[in-house]
């Protein structure tokens, strides 16, 4: 996908231009051919210049973006990593030398003890993202790479970003051989071939990292707190829910299938159910519709509360449901008219006017609000559908 600036700048000093100033000759498969005359040629030269001078400079700035990402990630890397290692200093790779001088700069023994852990996730982290990972499953007690589905994509992205920061994108052999070891298929690369770094792929890089370091924190959270893992399990909902709200059902619905797939479910059947009717969303947001419905086969919804029921009749575009039922949730302390309002189960609904109808009907007023109020109403449902 070409960045919006670059097709832009093709349509102002081409398109546009070609409508306006050049001649047109004849219209040939589907395209409109024009002529330029001579005094128009040195016009026409400079525009392209332009247009390279822009990819370049997009393309600059995408190698950029990556770079910034990794680095991004790699801080809230080090700082899992330190934090996992306060709490086990016992772990430590190796006794650490440390001068008197400096202890005695120390303000207390926890300063001695967080110095040594420094030490020991800088250390870490000079290694390779690999071995980073491999660091955090050995002070976590921790099964990482056998349990994340997406490793082959996940190393793949850091041998990119190495290629970006010293081969200007042009594949060598250490990148055909990091990326095969686990998994990646890289039949469709050879040795000297430039990698393309366009939008979707920075897109797919963002959405990975942050799958990865949600579940990467839920892992290590569930694993020390074992007699309150069903929290971490709560949380897990908490953040598919938000992920929901900005826009972005596929990592929501690539953790949700983590919570409720890759384990035994952790919670009480009302949190496994709002995860369902979640997860089911997210599909019928991707356009799964398939996956949606057997989403919501899988659970007996007979004895669920009205909430539930209004939920899956939103999801299954059930107009004339979701109105017979508004009334029986509106004073439901998760509902109410916040729920309707902000809920992403209901984001079809409401550009429905039969339920905007429905809605002035139950609470007295228009479902249209501010933006502070809309934000204040999010905000008061953020552990529900």
């Amino acid at each position: 996908m070409r960045p919006v600036l670059y097709d832009a700048q093709i349509k102002r000093a081409f398109v546009e231009k070609a409508k306006k100033d050049y001649k047109e000759i004849e219209e040939f498969g589907g395209f409109t051919i024009y002529g330029i005359s001579g005094a128009q040629v040195g016009e026409f030269d400079d525009n392209i210049s332009e247009l390279i001078d822009l990819r370049k400079g997009l393309s600059v700035l995408s190698k950029s973006n990556l770079l910034s990402i990794v680095a991004t990630f790699d801080s809230l890397i080090s700082e899992i990593a330190f934090r996992a290692v306060r709490t086990k200093p016992g772990l430590y790779t190796e006794d650490r030398k440390i001068s008197l001088k400096d202890i005695m700069e120390m303000k207390s023994f926890d300063d001695v003890v967080d110095h040594v852990a420094w030490q020991d996730v800088q250390d870490c982290m000079r290694g390779s993202h690999v071995s980073q990972v491999e660091f955090l499953e050995k002070i976590s007690d921790t099964k990482i790479i056998e349990h994340f589905e997406r490793w082959p994509q996940y190393v793949e992205i850091f041998e990119r970003r190495n290629l970006v920061a010293h081969h200007d994108l042009i594949i060598n052999r250490m990148y055909l051989l990091n990326c095969g070891q686990v998994g990646y298929d890289v039949s469709k690369f050879e040795i000297g071939q430039r990698l393309i770094l366009d939008q979707d792929y920075l897109t797919s890089v963002v959405d990975l990292l942050i799958e990865f370091g949600i579940l990467l924190l839920y892992s290590i959270w569930k694993k020390k707190h074992k007699r309150d893992s069903a929290s971490a399990y709560e949380k897990l909902n908490d953040v598919a829910y938000d992920l929901i709200k900005r826009k972005n059902p596929l990592v929501a619905s690539r953790i949700l299938e983590f919570a409720l797939h890759k384990q035994t479910p952790a919670s009480d059947d009302a949190t496994v159910k709002m995860m369902t009717v979640n997860l089911a969303n997210c599909y019928k947001k991707l356009d799964q519709k398939e996956k949606m419905n057997k989403t919501l086969e899988s659970v007996d919804w007979s004895s669920s509360s009205d909430k539930f029921k209004i939920s899956m009749a939103a999801i299954n575009d059930d107009i004339d449901l979701v109105v017979k039922l508004m009334p029986k949730v509106k004073s439901d302390d998760d509902v109410g008219k916040e729920g309707f309002r902000s809920w992403p189960v209901f984001d079809s609904m409401r550009e429905q006017r039969k339920f905007r109808e429905a809605f002035s009907k139950n609470f007295g007023e228009h479902i249209s609000m501010g933006k502070e109020e809309l934000e204040k109403a999010s905000s008061l449902s953020q552990r529900t559908l």
